[in-house]
C-alpha cells in the first residue's frame, strides 16, 4: 500500500493505493455505500462508507481513481483547509 499526501492553499489530498487486481467500474460506483465489499471475507463493508460520511462532514469528497485492469486500486479524499 502507498500513501501520499499533498496540500495546496485550498484543500489537502490524501491517496491510497494498492497494488491487488483492480475494481472494475461497476464496483467503484458502490463502493463506498453501506454493506457494499470488493472480495468476501469477514466484514461487513462499512469501512469506506464510515470514511466518506466523515469527510463529507468536513466538506471534503471521497472517490476510487480508475486505474488499468491489475494495477490495483486508488482512494482519494480530498478535504478542504478550514478557513
Amino acid at each position: 500500500v502507498d500513501v501520499s499526501v499533498d496540500g495546496t492553499p485550498s484543500g489537502v489530498r490524501l491517496v491510497v493505493r494498492d497494488r491487488g487486481p483492480g475494481l472494475g467500474a461497476e464496483l467503484r460506483d458502490r463502493l463506498a455505500h453501506p454493506a457494499e465489499r470488493a472480495a468476501g471475507g469477514g466484514s461487513l463493508g462499512l469501512g469506506l462508507w464510515i470514511v466518506r460520511e466523515a469527510v463529507e462532514a468536513h466538506g471534503g469528497a471521497l472517490r476510487v481513481d480508475p486505474l488499468p485492469p491489475g494495477q490495483g486500486a486508488a482512494i482519494v479524499v480530498e478535504l478542504p483547509r478550514s478557513s
